[in-house]
């Protein structure tokens, strides 16, 4: 008889079977099956966001960088045109103002932009045809309370911190951007959307000391790839610890620094431990430097934190399937996501990381919110295991 349950639950968690072995010994099997349960829920997406006037030299942006070409058209068609972009931008010698349309509370505010800062291309870039890292959306849309508490880390222009206030009447945001041209850039949406009193902006990096570092832009063009560094590259920026800005708990935080995270949540410590805030943040995996991509998932896993990967359930022939949802490394752009498209959370162990994608949007929710989840979710039922993406 014990041989025969032990085999029924290897079968119905075998894709998670590290996560179960590395839980201590004294929880209980129910226990473990709790924290290795897959959730699903129906999408419902939204896009309050949208591009209205779109600037020349945002059509330069797409053209050169995202345009599919054969080899030799790359070489000698697009190749050129992106050495030329960086001149072209600082020269001003084309049309770079634009504009977007904003909803919230059932109100639509016209956005102007400056496309000198690409990363606006979230409205407008090929690889987001199908929207802008629609997990992360999602997420918030189903997990942020209304009159909760967002940190938008690393929050360029303010996509999410303005996505996270459109369909709510009362949140407390803090947007954290440091570097000083992304954080105009910020300062004028939120002022132009109507949010100064719901947004708070600071510009300054969070990090695990108070004291000053540099911020460099590696490509001289991509401000969301903006990486601090401690050997005078780039521009003088204040850091600060998140635990010593004494800000209220969180509810959800978003973090995107570029391989920053470690040091972020080693700063903010007791603050995670005030309020076992939900987190999604951004993990490459770096086969030559594996400490990078495991480090910021063992710090929240001694914390107590369990990790979901956001998929879409679809179906072939009756029997069910996982994709990415959000970026897909293969295609280089984000998941297509269909009326009919499932949301599912899918658990994962540290150990099996480096199985995974790239690039991952990786859900943190601590072992005691794991009812709140489910409450929200529904439990998958099925028996069918989800493939390992490579």
């Amino acid at each position: 008889m014990v041989a025969i349950q032990r085999k029924t639950l290897v079968r119905l968690t075998w894709p998670f079977v590290p996560c179960m072995l590395q839980n201590p010994s004294g929880r209980s099997a129910v226990n473990i099956r709790r924290l290795v349960t897959m959730f699903t829920k129906q999408i419902r997406l939204r896009k309050p966001l949208v591009l209205r006037t779109f600037p020349l030299l945002a059509r330069y942006y797409r053209l050169a960088f995202q345009t599919p070409a054969t080899r030799k058209k790359e070489l000698f068609v697009y190749v050129p045109l992106r050495k030329l972009f960086p001149l072209c931008r600082k020269l001003g010698v084309l049309p770079h103002v634009g504009d977007f349309d904003y909803e919230r509370s059932g109100k639509t505010m016209r956005i102007n932009f400056d496309a000198r800062n690409v990363q606006f291309q979230a409205l407008y870039g090929r690889v987001y045809e199908y929207g802008y890292e629609q997990e992360l959306g999602l997420l918030l849309d189903y997990l942020l309370p209304e009159g909760g508490t967002f940190f938008d880390i690393g929050s360029n222009w303010g996509y999410f911190s303005l996505y996270a206030a459109s369909n709510r009447t009362k949140v407390n945001i803090h947007a954290f951007e440091p570097f000083p041209d992304t954080h105009r850039d910020l300062k004028s949406c939120v002022e132009q959307a109507g949010l100064a009193d719901v947004v708070t902006r600071h510009e300054l990096a969070l990090s695990d000391t108070d004291g000053e570092a540099f911020i460099d832009i590696p490509d001289g063009i991509h401000s969301g790839t903006a990486e601090l560094n401690t050997s005078c590259r780039g521009t003088r920026i204040v850091t600060r610890r998140l635990d010593s800005l004494k800000l209220p708990p969180p509810d959800f935080i978003k973090m995107d620094v570029e391989g920053h995270e470690a040091a972020v949540l080693r700063g903010g410590i007791e603050t995670l431990k005030a309020g076992r805030p939900y987190l999604v943040f951004e993990n490459k995996r770096d086969y030559a430097n594996p400490a990078m991509t495991l480090k910021p998932l063992l710090v929240l896993q001694d914390l107590g934190y369990r990790f979901f990967l956001p998929a879409v359930q679809r179906s072939y022939e009756g029997r069910e399937y996982f994709l990415p949802c959000g970026w897909q490394w293969d295609l280089r752009r984000m998941q297509e996501i269909k009326d009919p498209d499932v949301l599912a959370l899918v658990p994962f162990d540290v150990s099996a990381r480096f199985l995974y994608q790239h690039d991952l949007n990786i859900l943190a929710c601590h072992e005691s919110r794991l009812s709140e989840l489910q409450a929200e979710f529904t439990p998958w039922q099925s028996g069918l295991t989800p493939a390992v993406n490579r």
